[in-house]
This record gives structure tokens, C-alpha cells and sequence, in this order.
């Protein structure tokens, strides 16, 4: 009896494993759709700190390149 109970409960078991209920894809479909939806988001940051980062010295370089005209007219 033990033994049928134990058997009947491994095939569930497995085709859970094998088939997952809808409830569970929709849930393991949603954290994913979140984690995609943060990576793109730290993704967007870092892009929009390192192009700040770029303007900034650019700004600088043509700022020097200013300096270094002027200098030479002189």
C-alpha cells in the first residue's frame, strides 16, 4: 500500500518535473520578463554614465584644444 502511495506520487513527481502546471510557467515567464526589464534598465544607466562621462571629456579636450589655438596666435 506504502509502495503504490510512494510510486503514484514519484509519477506525479516526474510529470510535474517534465509537464510544470501553466501557474508555474506564468510565474518563472513573469520573473524572467523582470530580470530582463533590470538588466536593461542598470544597462541604460551605465550607458547614460559612461556617454556623461565621454562629454564631459570632450568638452574638456576641445576646451584645451581652445587654449592651445589661442596660445599659438599670440
Amino acid at each position: 500500500m506504502i509502495r503504490n502511495l510512494f510510486e503514484g506520487n514519484w509519477k506525479q513527481l516526474i510529470a510535474n518535473y517534465i509537464n510544470p502546471p501553466d501557474n508555474l510557467l506564468d510565474g518563472r515567464l513573469e520573473m524572467i520578463e523582470i530580470r530582463i526589464d533590470q538588466r536593461t534598465n542598470k544597462t541604460r544607466e551605465r550607458h547614460e554614465i559612461a556617454m556623461k562621462g565621454v562629454e564631459r571629456e570632450l568638452a574638456h579636450w576641445r576646451g584645451m584644444q581652445r587654449i592651445q589655438v589661442s596660445a599659438s596666435k599670440k
